[in-house]
């Protein structure tokens, strides 16, 4: 289990230092070449995993998660990740941030109507909180985008919530997706061949959409120094959903998920010290950021696998 927190936090990290370099790219770059930078890099980054771990050479995956990771790839790779990168460039990464927390709120109502297992009251609170808590900023950045931002940049507020709801969706619906295509495997390894499976997947579609597009996306201007953010980026998300999916082989969602959450805060952080220039900062925006990090926890979270996890790390001390 404390191999998993350990996953999970970094993953955390890795997610926010890829959100920072994001930002940085598609400023001056375009959300295809981030695209089609970043998602085949996911791709080989898995494949040389499992060469370092020697598991290319028995890998011997199921239909079943073959399947199932696929789909979740197409989906959270592709549609999701455009979705975000569109957003991003619309609004800045702090003002997504909270409006993508409400995936933890899809992936839940989907669970429940697969399941049949209805929402604690904890949970309840938890999805009350995710949803108002981006309203708190949706006021705020409507004001500063009429005033037209207090460091010259000014949200694209429409098209930025609109993306950013989308993609909400796409990640909420792919957890499910994987936690079907492990249902039969187990282990971290299990997890990493998911995520390698799921990357490879998408990197079969953005290749087939960009040579279908090709006479328009190479007429593209090409910033060099955009592309070298799409690649750092490209390679740090790649490494945070690597170690996402083997924590979550290993250890229960409601322990991985929370944790992993609290890239929310980390993207702030790393936002505050590096884009400082290209995002929106306010005493609001950091409230509902704390918020939305609470109200996912408390969606997520099982108290009985928290206070196993305690007594563990209590006895490790």
């Amino acid at each position: 289990m404390l191999f998993a927190v350990y996953l999970a936090l970094f993953s955390a990290l890795s997610f926010a230092a890829s959100t920072t370099m994001l930002r940085r790219g598609v400023m001056k770059g375009t959300v295809a070449q981030a695209m089609a930078v970043t998602v085949p890099l996911g791709a080989v980054v898995g494949w040389l995993a499992l060469l370092a771990t020697g598991a290319i050479w028995p890998l011997d995956a199921s239909f079943h998660l073959v399947s199932f990771a696929s789909l979740a790839g197409i989906v959270h790779f592709v549609a999701g990740r455009y979705c975000h990168y569109r957003a991003i460039q619309a609004i800045g990464a702090n003002l997504v941030a909270p409006v993508q927390q409400t995936s933890v709120v899809v992936t839940l109502l989907l669970a429940v109507g697969v399941l049949g297992e209805l929402p604690t009251p904890l949970q309840m609170f938890g999805i009350a909180i995710v949803l108002l808590s981006p309203l708190i900023i949706i006021r705020q950045a409507g004001g500063r985008a009429a005033a037209g931002g207090s460091q010259g940049f000014v949200p694209d507020l429409r098209s930025g919530y609109t993306f950013a709801g989308l993609s909400a969706i796409a990640f909420g619906l792919s957890p499910i997706l994987i936690s079907y295509g492990l249902r039969e495997a187990t282990g971290a390894l299990s997890g990493l061949i998911a995520a390698t499976i799921a990357y490879s997947a998408a990197t079969l579609v953005v290749v087939s959409a960009l040579a279908c597009s090709r006479p328009s996306f190479a007429g593209m201007p090409a910033n060099g120094r955009s592309l070298g953010w799409y690649a750092l980026s490209g390679i740090t998300v790649a490494v945070s959903q690597l170690f996402v999916y083997m924590a979550l082989a290993i250890a229960p969602a409601s322990v991985i998920v929370p944790l992993q959450r609290t890239s929310i805060v980390m993207r702030f952080g790393l936002a505050g010290m590096f884009n400082r220039e290209a995002e929106v900062f306010d005493a609001r925006m950091l409230v509902a950021t704390v918020l939305c990090l609470l109200g996912a926890v408390a969606i997520a979270v099982d108290p009985a696998h928290i206070e196993a996890l305690i007594r563990g790390l209590s006895a490790k001390s």
